[in-house]
């Protein structure tokens, strides 16, 4: 039991390493550099975890790397609407006369 407990935090010494790796891999399609779109590269080697990770390459800047796969969610376009407010309100409740304006000086 004992051996069985030690083999396996070798086993989790060995990955969690990789793990984090992975983790701070940049995502996404932007270059880490300029911002700007990367094209993907095939590579032969990488194939079985395609999934999880593609190698780029930036034609802007001419960065080149691997990156993790992240998948874009259309953002739907947000519409700004200004909404225009008189100076005063002259129905609030709580203001007196003498603040909403419509008072006799």
């Amino acid at each position: 039991m004992f051996w069985m407990f030690m083999t396996a935090l070798w086993v989790v010494m060995l990955l969690a390493p990789l793990g984090l790796l992975v983790a701070l891999l940049p995502s996404g399609r932007d270059c880490p550099r300029c911002a700007s779109e990367t094209l993907p590269i095939r590579v032969v080697l990488l194939r079985p975890v395609m999934r999880l990770l593609n190698r780029r390459w930036c034609t802007s800047c001419g960065w080149e790397g691997i990156m993790r796969v992240s998948r874009h969610l259309p953002v739907p376009a947000l519409e700004v609407v200004h909404e225009e407010r008189d100076e005063y309100d002259d129905d609030a409740v709580w203001r007196g006369e003498r603040d909403s304006g419509g008072g006799v000086m």
